[in-house]
């Protein structure tokens, strides 16, 4: 399962379309390497090279990330109990307002099995 930390998320939050804050921020590290990318990334940069972030894929990042991770947690305070994961699933219906399904894939998302090819079932044409 990919461990994906907080500061990835919060990376996600905070710098989405927020280009000079980024900016701003990897200057703050005052580190030779982050402030030569803060200034490939500035748009009014003079240097001689430029970068520019685009998407990888198409569609929407992901909308629930940390309800995955909550989701792991709460799992793991009813351990091998009967019937956790519906319990889970309530709990976090009840919190955040969303569907069950909407948990299950962001839970499919965070472990990288959301999407990809599925598994022939043996003895079906």
């Amino acid at each position: 399962m990919a461990d994906i930390t907080t500061t990835q998320w919060d990376f996600a939050n905070d710098f989405e379309g927020n280009i000079d804050l980024f900016i701003e921020t990897l200057r703050d590290f005052k580190n030779p390497v982050t402030n030569q990318i803060a200034d490939m990334l500035d748009p009014h940069g003079n240097t001689y090279w430029r970068l520019d972030l685009k998407k990888r894929r198409r569609g929407r990042p992901p909308s629930f990330p940390e309800v995955a991770w909550e989701y792991q947690e709460e799992l793991k305070k009813y351990g091998n109990r009967r019937g956790a994961i519906k319990s889970v699933e309530g709990t976090l219906i009840d919190r955040r307002g969303i569907t069950k399904e909407a948990i299950r894939s962001a839970v499919r998302r965070l472990s990288g099995t959301h999407g990809g090819r599925r598994k022939k079932k043996s003895g079906h044409k």
